[in-house]
C-alpha cells in the first residue's frame, strides 16, 4: 500500500519510495490493489508515471493561476519590460534621482505601472501619452510642440520660455528630445541644447522609421546631469 514519509528528499522502505518535488510528497509503490490504476482515493491521486505506480498528494493551492486578470497581467508586464531594455539610455539620463538599490530600468517599470491594459483577447494597448521617462522639479517650457516633416524625415521642436523669475530653471539646462517608433519598439534621443537661446531644433528620424508610428518626449536636466524635470509629452503634427 501507500508508504508515509514525513523526511524531505530520497527514503527507502522495502522496495517503496518516496520522492519529494517541491516539497510535494509523492510515492512509488508496487501494488496488486492499485496496479495500472489512475484516479484518486481520499487526498492522494494514483497515475502511472515511466511505467510506475505513483500516488500523490492532491495539490490544496493553485501555484500557476490562469484567471483573466493574471493572464492580463502577463502580458502587460513582459511588454512593458522590453521597452524598459529599449529605453535603458534615455533613463540613464532621464532618472538620475532613482531610489538606491533600484535600477532605471526597474524605476521605470515602477512608474508606469497603469500605463499599459491587456483587453480579454489579450492584446496590449500602452498609452504612450502617460509614458514618464523622467522625474524630479526641473522646470519645463512654458509651451512645446513639435511638427513631423515626412519628405524631410525631420521632427522640428518650437518652445517657449515663461517670463521672469522660474523655480529650478536655469540658462545652461539641457533639453532633451526621445522619439519611440513603436512598430517596433526603437528608440532614438537626442540633446537639442541649453534652455538659452534655444531656437526650432531639429532631430532626423532614421530612414527605416515608420514616420506614421512616432510617439515624441522632451524632458529638461540641469547641466550636470544630477536633475531632471518631468517627461512632456507632445503630439506630432
Amino acid at each position: 500500500g501507500l508508504v508515509k514519509v514525513q523526511s524531505k528528499g530520497l527514503a527507502r522502505v522495502n522496495q517503496n519510495y518516496c520522492i519529494i518535488l517541491n516539497f510535494k510528497i509523492m510515492a512509488v509503490f508496487n501494488s496488486i490493489v492499485f496496479e495500472e490504476m489512475s484516479k484518486s482515493i481520499g487526498n492522494a491521486t494514483t497515475c502511472i508515471l515511466k511505467g510506475q505506480n505513483v500516488a500523490r498528494k492532491k495539490a490544496t493551492k493553485v501555484s500557476n493561476p490562469r484567471t483573466l486578470p493574471q493572464r492580463k497581467q502577463r502580458k502587460v508586464f513582459p511588454e512593458m519590460v522590453e521597452w524598459s531594455f529599449a529605453l535603458s539610455a534615455v533613463l540613464q539620463v532621464g532618472l538620475p534621482s532613482c531610489p538606491r538599490k533600484c535600477t532605471p530600468e526597474n524605476y521605470f517599470l515602477t512608474l508606469n505601472k497603469q500605463v499599459a491594459v491587456a483587453d480579454d483577447d489579450l492584446a496590449v494597448t500602452i498609452d504612450y501619452s502617460k509614458l514618464v521617462l523622467s522625474a524630479g522639479c526641473r522646470a519645463l517650457p512654458e509651451t512645446a510642440n513639435v511638427t513631423a516633416d515626412a519628405e524631410a524625415r525631420t521632427l522640428t521642436f518650437a518652445f517657449t520660455e515663461a517670463e521672469g523669475y522660474v523655480a529650478h530653471s536655469a540658462d545652461d539646462d539641457l533639453y532633451y528630445a526621445v522619439a519611440l517608433e513603436t512598430e517596433k519598439r526603437r528608440v532614438k534621443m537626442e540633446q537639442l541644447g541649453a534652455r538659452s537661446g534655444l531656437e526650432s531644433p531639429m532631430m532626423n528620424v532614421p530612414a527605416s522609421w515608420n514616420m506614421e508610428a512616432l510617439e515624441v518626449f522632451v524632458f529638461v536636466t540641469s547641466k550636470d546631469g544630477k536633475k531632471a524635470s518631468k517627461t512632456l509629452y507632445l503630439p506630432v503634427e
